[in-house]
């Protein structure tokens, strides 16, 4: 990003009547610096859902939030954008934006990464490997929309619910 400001601040290609906003999760708006010297508008919109493919972005993005920042142009540009797109703008300082990218990281990659884990725990038990990777999903989409209506706290069930210490010792046996 700072590489392409440079570039286009070089060139006189933006000027004082246009916003500048990019989209990366963990970067704020002085990522764009190089642009402020002509007047620009500068900040930033980063879509809060998962996209493995392109295709699904637009039907995706709808109802979605999405972290917005920058200076008070920028924002309600950033706002008007989101409110086309169907997103849900949250304002965010730009300091806030690496916690906040990690926290995404968090509740998108790391689930993947738990389902990976459940299925290999489950064939290490002698689940079937193309039942493992696929019978998982319904449970995890149950506790994200348990967590759609209820705190953390209230949406946990299971042993850890139940605090049922017999069962969690039987489960780090396994």
């Amino acid at each position: 990003l700072e590489p392409m400001a440079r570039e286009l601040a070089a060139g006189r290609a933006v000027g004082a009547d246009q916003v500048v906003l990019h989209l990366s999760g963990v970067h704020d708006r002085e990522i764009l610096a190089p642009l402020g010297a002509a007047g620009s508008a500068l900040g930033s919109v980063h879509p809060l859902q998962t996209i493995s493919e392109p295709s699904q972005a637009g039907a995706r993005w709808r109802g979605a939030y999405a972290a917005v920042e920058g200076d008070a142009r920028a924002l309600r540009e950033a706002e008007r954008l989101c409110g086309l797109l169907g997103l849900i703008p949250v304002r965010l300082p730009g300091s806030a934006k690496a916690a906040y990218y990690a926290a995404a990281v968090v509740a998108s990659n790391y689930v993947v990464v738990l389902a990976a884990v459940a299925a290999g725990i489950a064939e290490a038990g002698g689940v079937p490997p193309e039942a493992a990777e696929r019978m998982y999903l319904p449970l995890l989409r149950g506790a994200a929309d348990n967590l759609q209506r209820q705190s953390p706290a209230d949406a946990l069930t299971g042993p850890i619910r139940r605090g049922d210490a017999e069962t969690v010792r039987r489960h780090l046996a396994a």
